[in-house]
């Protein structure tokens, strides 16, 4: 069971985080970017060459290694995990685009 403080800090610690968000995609459109929001599951187990998403591809033992059982890439697994994360954003970010030029 909780302890009150614990379930306040926590809240605390939600609220913090979606303030930071908030600052963040603020701070982007101010400066002229554009603010995507991703779904990062999976990311770090995601091969960026084959696509295979398998929990065996990050090592047990290290887990800052990914190794692709399928095709045996490799990389930093936190490294790769943010190639994952941008190339999703792109993906989004062009489909938006095409989808507008398609109206």
């Amino acid at each position: 069971m909780f302890g009150q403080n614990q379930v306040l800090i926590g809240l605390s610690q939600i609220k913090d985080g979606l303030k930071c968000k908030r600052q963040r995609k603020c701070k982007f459109e101010w400066l002229g970017g554009v603010y995507v929001e991703v779904n990062p599951s999976y990311s770090s187990q995601k091969c960026l060459f084959c696509g295979s998403i398998d929990e065996k591809n990050r090592d047990k033992k290290k887990q800052s290694k990914f190794c692709c059982i399928r095709c045996g890439y490799t990389e930093n697994a936190d490294i790769k995990a943010a190639k994952n994360i941008l190339a999703a954003g792109r993906a989004m970010l062009a489909c938006a685009r095409g989808c507008i030029s398609n109206l």
